[in-house]
């Protein structure tokens, strides 16, 4: 089984700090104790998913989060993409995976090359799609 992580972006990590720091900052100047509370949790909450994010190769099967393993074989193309949709990818820098028939899923994994490597070694077929 080989293991990849998510990369995390500035462009994530920077706007939830500013948020954060924000947000606790009026709270102790308001005296609102609860509001700083929750703040903190939920930054925490939001840094423990971001840095969390990992992607398993297992045997034939590609593991994302909690979702349905997606059999290597049936992966046709992956090509990188800065898409914003909703994903398990803590970055815009990402790649967009095509399986099945035209389902996609969205990754950022650290070591990309590392990460497309491992896939075409198994399904040699794939094509990958490299942004100019």
């Amino acid at each position: 089984m080989k293991m990849y992580k998510s990369k995390v972006g500035l462009e994530f990590i920077i706007p939830v700090l500013c948020l954060a720091v924000w947000g606790i900052y009026k709270s102790i100047n308001d005296k609102n104790w609860i509001a700083g509370i929750v703040i903190i949790v939920t930054f925490i909450f939001l840094s423990f998913l971001s840095f969390g994010i990992k992607y398993k190769i297992n045997n034939e099967n590609l593991e994302i989060g909690s979702r349905h393993p997606i059999d290597i074989k049936t992966i046709c193309k992956i090509s990188e993409t800065y898409n914003i949709m909703s994903a398990p990818a803590a970055s815009i820098d990402r790649l967009e995976i095509m399986y099945k028939n035209g389902d996609t899923v969205l990754v950022s994994p650290k070591d990309k090359k590392g990460f497309i490597n491992s896939l075409l070694e198994i399904n040699p077929a794939i094509e990958v799609k490299y942004r100019e």
